[in-house]
C-alpha cells in the first residue's frame, strides 16, 4: 500500500554582502558599516546594523557573516566577508637643529607600516641621502645671506585600507661667515711688518676671529698688526658666526733675509787727505752668504761719482772739506743695507816766514812782528833762540808773533834762530827752522 505526499520546493534567497572581499581597513578606523541584500538578516561578529569596529578588534584578520532566512518558507542563505586590518603609517622623526650652509645634518627618520617606496620631497636647495633604513643626511646646496627655512616633505603610502601619511619638516639653513683675507703686504724685507683685515659681508655679525701664522694662534681681533722675522709663512684665519665656522684661503707671506751693514776700507786709511792727493781708493770687505749688488756713492758737491765695482778708485776733485762716501748693497729681493764714512780734504800744507824784520815802531806792521804764515795746523809751537841757543820767546798761538823783546827788554840787533813744530790736519809732523835778522 502506498501513500503520497506533496513536496514544495522554494527558491532559497541569494545573500550578498555589498563590499569588496576581502575587506581592507585600518586599525585606527573607528567603525565600518556593512550592507547586505536582502536586508533584514542577521550579522554574525557584527552589530545588528552591520557595524564593525576595527579599533577594538583583537586580531588583524577575521570574518563577518550575514545570514538571511525567508520568513515564509524558512529558506536561508549565508555570506561572509574577510576583514584584514592593517596598522596605520607611523613616521617617527624630529626637527633637526639649524644647519650651517657648508655642513650636513643627520635626520633620524623611521617609517613603519607603509607601502614602499617612501617619498622625500624638497626644493633644489637640499640634497637628501639615505644611510641605512632609518637615517638620512641633509646637505644644503646654497649659501644664504641670512637664516633661511626650507621644507622637507616626507610622505609614505599606507597599507591597504590605511591612509597615506605626510610630514612637513622645516630645515633652517644658517649662513657661513666667509670672506677674503686682505693683507697690507705679502712680501718685504725682514722684519716684515704687516696689517691684515677680513673682507666679508658678514663683518658686523662675525663673533669670533682666530688668526694663525702656520698653526700658531696670534690674535683673536678683527684686524691684526704683526711682524715676521726672515722666512716664509702662511697666514690663516678661522671665523665664527652663530655656531658656523669658515676657514679662509691662506695667504703666503715672505719675509726676505737682510744683509749686514756693509764694511769697506778707504785709502788713505785715516780718511784724511790734502787736495793735492790724486786718488781715493775704496774696497768692499763685507762678509755675507747672500748674493748682492753694490753701489758706491762719492757724495761730492762739485763732482758726485758712483761705481758698482768691488774696489773702485775715484780721482780726487780738489774739493775741500768733508766728503761722505756711502756704500749700499742690495739683494735680488730688493733688501738693502748701507753704511757711510767721511773723508776730510784739506788744502796742501803751505808755509812762509820772512828772514828779516825791524821792530822799531816805524812800521809797516808786517815788519814790527815776526811770525810764520802757514795753513791750518795742530799742536803748534813757535820758538825764538838767541845766538847762544837759549830760548827767548815761545808761543802755541798761531796768531801770535815775536815783537823783538825778551824777558830782559828789547833784543839787540843781530841774528836769531827760530823753530816751528806742528801737525797738519792729516797727521803729518811739521818741523821748520831757520834764522832771522833783527834790524833796529
Amino acid at each position: 500500500m502506498f501513500d503520497t505526499a506533496k513536496i514544495y520546493i522554494h527558491k532559497a534567497p541569494k545573500v550578498t554582502i555589498g563590499s569588496a572581499n576581502p575587506f581592507y581597513t585600518c586599525k585606527n578606523t573607528d567603525s565600518v558599516i556593512l550592507s547586505a541584500i536582502p536586508s533584514g538578516g542577521n550579522w554574525i561578529n557584527a552589530s545588528k546594523k552591520g557595524l564593525v569596529y576595527p579599533k577594538i578588534e583583537l586580531g588583524n584578520n577575521f570574518k563577518i557573516y550575514y545570514q538571511f532566512t525567508e520568513p515564509k518558507n524558512l529558506c536561508s542563505d549565508i555570506d561572509s566577508i574577510a576583514f584584514i586590518i592593517n596598522n596605520p603609517v607611523i613616521i617617527n622623526t624630529s626637527i633637526p637643529s639649524p644647519v650651517c650652509a657648508d655642513k650636513s645634518a643627520l635626520l633620524p627618520l623611521e617609517i613603519k607600516n607603509f607601502n614602499p617606496p617612501m617619498r622625500l620631497n624638497s626644493t633644489a636647495a637640499l640634497t637628501i641621502k639615505q644611510i641605512g633604513n632609518t637615517q638620512f643626511v641633509l646637505t644644503p646646496n646654497y649659501k644664504p645671506q641670512n637664516k633661511d627655512t626650507q621644507f622637507l616633505n616626507v610622505s609614505a603610502q599606507g597599507l591597504a585600507g590605511c591612509a597615506d601619511n605626510n610630514v612637513k619638516l622645516p630645515i633652517i639653513i644658517k649662513p657661513i661667515p666667509e670672506g677674503v683675507i686682505i693683507p697690507s703686504t705679502v712680501s718685504g724685507c725682514s722684519p716684515l711688518q704687516f696689517t691684515a683685515t677680513f673682507n666679508s659681508s658678514f663683518s658686523s655679525k662675525i663673533d669670533g676671529y682666530n688668526w694663525l701664522i702656520e698653526n700658531d694662534l696670534i690674535s683673536k681681533q678683527a684686524a691684526i698688526n704683526y711682524t715676521l722675522s726672515s722666512g716664509q709663512y702662511y697666514l690663516n684665519l678661522k671665523t665664527e658666526m652663530d655656531g658656523c665656522t669658515y676657514q679662509a684661503q691662506p695667504v703666503l707671506l715672505q719675509s726676505f733675509p737682510v744683509l749686514p751693514p756693509p764694511q769697506f776700507t778707504i785709502q788713505p786709511s785715516d780718511g784724511l787727505i790734502t787736495s793735492d792727493y790724486p786718488f781715493i781708493k775704496l774696497e768692499d770687505i763685507t762678509v755675507s752668504n747672500i748674493a748682492y749688488t753694490r753701489l758706491w756713492q762719492l757724495q761730492s758737491i762739485l763732482a758726485p761719482k758712483t761705481s758698482t765695482l768691488p774696489s773702485p778708485i775715484f780721482k780726487h776733485t780738489g774739493e775741500l772739506g768733508a766728503i761722505p762716501i756711502k756704500l749700499t748693497i742690495t739683494t735680488a729681493n730688493g733688501c738693502s743695507a748701507s753704511s757711510s764714512k767721511t773723508i776730510f780734504v784739506y788744502p796742501p800744507f803751505s808755509f812762509f816766514i820772512p828772514n828779516v824784520f825791524s821792530p822799531n815802531g816805524f812800521g809797516p806792521q808786517e815788519n814790527e812782528i815776526f811770525k810764520p804764515i802757514l795753513s791750518e795746523v795742530y799742536n803748534y809751537e813757535f820758538t825764538i833762540y838767541n845766538i847762544l841757543n837759549n830760548p827767548i820767546f815761545s808761543t802755541n798761538n798761531v796768531n801770535q808773533g815775536w815783537d823783538g823783546t825778551t824777558p830782559n827788554g828789547n833784543a839787540q840787533q843781530g841774528i836769531y834762530y827760530w823753530k816751528v813744530q806742528a801737525t797738519t790736519p792729516i797727521g803729518s809732523k811739521i818741523i821748520k827752522q831757520g834764522i832771522v835778522s833783527l834790524i833796529r
